[in-house]
């Protein structure tokens, strides 16, 4: 038996090194990117270190509450991707950092 490569299962690394995609717990402006567990905090941060660009999944819900374990500052974050209307208030703060809002 052979180790599974992403073709094996179906996944496109198309510059996979440059650009991480991470699911989140909490997002906020003050305190960053959080989780509730260590080791998961540990994996996203070693996914960070190895990419240049970090965009997160966030829903709505997630937005501004906080968890115990520090993934990064919000400074680290390039683009998040929510359903919220580019232009709903709970998003300003993090365009006016730069991050860009899908």
């Amino acid at each position: 038996m052979h180790a599974l490569t992403p073709i094996d299962v179906g996944i496109g690394w198309l510059n996979y090194e440059d650009l991480c995609f991470l699911g989140i717990t909490s997002i906020d402006i003050v305190s960053g990117l959080t989780e509730a567990n260590r080791q998961e905090t540990s994996i996203k941060k070693a996914f960070i270190k190895s990419s240049s660009r970090v965009a997160t999944l966030t829903i709505s819900s997630k937005i501004n509450t906080k968890q115990p374990f520090r993934v990064c500052s919000i400074d680290c974050l390039d683009v998040m991707i929510t359903e919220l209307c580019e232009n709903d208030e709970k998003l300003s703060a993090f365009k006016n950092k730069g991050i860009r809002v899908i």
